[in-house]
């Protein structure tokens, strides 16, 4: 099921259409949305329309003084003067320099295409233009991306858009079109070591960026770039903060650790291979003064160096028994105790590799490590350069792509996009065979358009335009007929009705055995999380906790889906199927979703904090179970929602489709539950206009504990379907 952004603007529209009298079920389908949804955006509209619909009442809350961020906590990474210092530094740190090199290699191997907003003439036009302005610019296109690669290690990364009227090579600035039209003349990078210290960026009232401040060499003159003109990357948009983060940031530790210990273990390589030096004096030597013998001795034992020059000379016989004279010795430490600096720093190099996901740097340079391993680390760095990559081309399709169509005249509802190819590795063999298959069942025509993009993914020559239109396999007949969507909704429906269903099980049971059922499974893994982490390396424990949540995380979800369709059945019964159902638990599972991304984020907050005072074992998993507990059981609402909503929407088949909001009488109510409970309404539609999208278990705000039921027109009056 296809759920669009729940923006303000999207809300707004299916609101007011609503409002005029627009039918529900179309907006529902129109957007992918639940009914419950619809009716709950029509009341969000109506107190828009009552005033202030335009006004922006909050700020975004980011740390700054005046114009300059003071988002990080770490003064090194406090000021941007201070930031640029620290990755300045680090880019010339090893693991970071490789890492950063196979970064921008990787993001140059990807290939940009444009993609055109539709099939009319206009359209093709439109991407044609594009691509030309792509490749008119006084830099290739390429090297633009390279430089916006800087994003990665401070942040952010600004270039000023400027423009040019496209009059032919003859005229400044050249073009190669003489069309007459405005292109792009260069993305300007704008350096982030230039930026104005203390007032680097201009903000409204509101958080919003305006601007940035600039005061560059050679003279040094401040300048101030709008917003309108600028192109920003960032690899975060959180809190609005124009300086994003730095993928560097969380390297930071095991850098400063690995740099200091690599200084450390030439200092000991130079110093205490050869022994540390010490003198000793005895009688007849001078103790005062600079040309002393004292003052002789500190600069020898400064000075000792183990090299081929190395030897010293006194003018004293070697001190005896008596203590008369000089004696110097090199003193070799003990033994014991002894630090491993190599595996030391290793360790921390690790690390830094493991933050930028590069592990596969270290690969051959130990003997741990297989073929598997190699290939699953070097696909899960391609995936992440290339959601590095699609970051790019949003920026570039948000704003530099309407800004350039806004200063020419074409005609199309939807502009084109620059879309980005992937980085990794294609397995030749498994899409040959993919591609095969599907052509053979009939699924797949190989027509122009998919002959090419498979040439592409293969990294093959296009074929000749006359040829480029043949199908490359020929399609075989079907072994089987394909089924009809009918059918194959029947036969999701005959599923949904098989698993489990528990005719003579009361509803409250069904539900609560699957909040036991949550319960359970969140008690078993907050022991084996908590003991985990108390056996493992404080270094390791942030990635353990990670691994453990993602479980939980996947565990949670199954078990919800199993739980949720199961609650539709229960509420479909015997009925003849329709569509809504399947909307309905595709609803509810999405929504689970969403709340389990959200309970696993704060979990891994709140547990890291836990770690972080010290708490670990028994006292860790009884913190856990506390803190958290409760709020595993309450995900078993969204299974009483759906059964509740499945049973309004049968009652719309009914004669009769009066439905009324029974409370149950062993529970504390909510609002909203007091509000509309024990009410009678002319349809289940009808209820959710009178209650703006609320239904038992569905928008109320004790939600996940409701245990209130909706009951439809039987032989003896309201009660539950069977």
């Amino acid at each position: 099921m296809r759920h669009p952004k729940h923006e303000l603007k999207t809300r707004l529209e299916i609101g007011r259409a609503k409002l005029s009298g627009k039918d529900p079920k179309e907006l529902a389908a129109q957007y992918g949305l639940g009914l419950t949804t619809v009716y709950r955006y029509a009341d969000e509209a109506e107190s828009f329309q009552q005033g202030g619909t335009f006004t922006e009442f909050g700020v975004s809350g980011l740390n700054r003084f005046g114009g300059s961020i003071q988002e990080d906590y770490d003064k090194s990474w406090r000021s941007l003067k201070d930031l640029v210092a620290v990755v300045k530094e680090m880019m010339d740190h090893p693991i970071v320099g490789a890492a950063m090199f196979t970064i921008e290699m990787s993001v140059r191997r990807a290939e940009w295409t444009v993609t055109p907003g539709g099939d009319s003439a206009n359209d093709v036009a439109a991407a044609e233009f594009l691509e030309q302005c792509m490749h008119d610019m006084s830099h290739a296109f390429d090297d633009h991306i390279a430089q916006v690669i800087s994003m990665f290690a401070y942040g952010f990364a600004p270039f000023e858009i400027t423009y040019k009227r496209r009059l032919g090579r003859g005229r400044t600035p050249s073009s190669k079109f003489e069309d007459g039209r405005i292109g792009w003349r260069k993305f300007a990078f704008r350096s982030q070591d230039t930026l104005t210290p203390g007032k680097e960026w201009l903000f409204d009232e509101a958080g919003g960026i305006q601007g940035l401040y600039q005061q560059a060499p050679p003279d040094y003159k401040e300048r101030f770039i709008p917003i309108e003109r600028l192109l920003l990357y960032r690899t975060t948009s959180a809190k609005n903060n124009p300086q994003g983060r730095s993928s560097l940031r969380s390297a930071f530790s095991p850098w400063y650790y690995s740099k200091n210990l690599t200084n450390v273990e030439a200092i000991s390589a130079e110093r205490m291979g050869a022994g540390l030096p010490v003198i000793y004096l005895g009688e007849g030597t001078s103790k005062k003064g600079d040309a002393s013998d004292f003052g002789y001795a500190k600069q020898v034992v400064r000075d000792t160096r183990a090299d081929e020059q190395a030897g010293l000379v006194f003018p004293y016989q070697k001190q005896g028994a008596d203590g008369k004279g000089i004696l110097f010795e090199l003193v070799s430490p003990p033994a014991k105790g002894n630090v491993d600096f190599h595996q030391t720093i290793t360790r921390h190099n690790q690390q830094i590799a493991q933050s930028l996901l590069a592990q596969f740097i270290f690969l051959g340079l130990s003997e741990y490590g297989t073929q598997a391993l190699a290939t699953e680390l070097k696909s899960t760095f391609a995936e992440a350069v290339t959601g590095w990559l699609k970051n790019i081309a949003a920026t570039l399709n948000s704003f530099a792509v309407p800004r350039l169509f806004a200063l020419n005249n074409f005609n199309v509802e939807i502009l084109p996009e620059l879309s980005p190819g992937d980085v990794g590795d294609i397995d030749v063999r498994t899409l040959i065979e993919s591609v095969s298959r599907a052509a053979d069942s009939g699924v797949l025509q190989i027509d122009e358009g998919t002959e090419r993009r498979i040439r592409s993914a293969l990294r093959i020559p296009q074929r000749d335009e006359e040829q480029a239109g043949e199908l490359l396999f020929p399609p075989a007949p079907p072994k089987a007929p394909p089924l009809t969507p009918a059918e194959v909704t029947k036969e999701v429906m005959s599923r949904v009705r098989g698993r489990g269903r528990r005719a003579a099980q009361p509803w409250e049971k069904t539900v609560n055995d699957y909040q036991r059922e949550l319960r359970a499974r969140f008690d078993q893994w907050a022991e084996e999380t908590a003991n985990d982490l108390a056996e493992a390396d404080e270094d390791d424990r942030d990635e353990m906790l990670l691994a453990a949540l993602l479980l939980l995380e996947r565990e949670l979800s199954r078990t919800g889906r199993n739980n949720i369709l199961d609650a539709v059945a229960e509420g479909v019964g015997d009925d003849p199927f329709r569509r809504e159902y399947i909307d309905v638990a595709g609803s509810h599972m999405a929504s689970n979703e969403r709340y389990l991304s959200g309970f696993m984020r704060d979990m891994r907050l709140g547990i890291r904090d836990l770690l972080g005072i010290g708490l670990v074992g028994f006292a860790l998993r009884d913190r856990i179970i506390d803190s958290y507990g409760a709020r595993t059981e309450q995900y078993a609402g969204e299974a009483w929602g759906a059964l509740q909503e499945t049973v309004g929407e049968r009652s719309e088949t009914l004669e009769d489709p009066r439905v009324y909001w029974r409370l149950d009488m062993q529970a504390e109510h909510c609002d909203v539950c007091l509000e509309y409970g024990e009410n009678e309404y002319a349809s289940y539609h009808e209820m959710l206009a009178q209650t703006g999208g609320s239904a038992p278990g569905i928008n109320t705000t004790c939600d996940g504990n409701c245990r209130c039921s909706l009951e439809t027109i039987t032989e003896g009056g309201f009660g539950r379907l069977d």
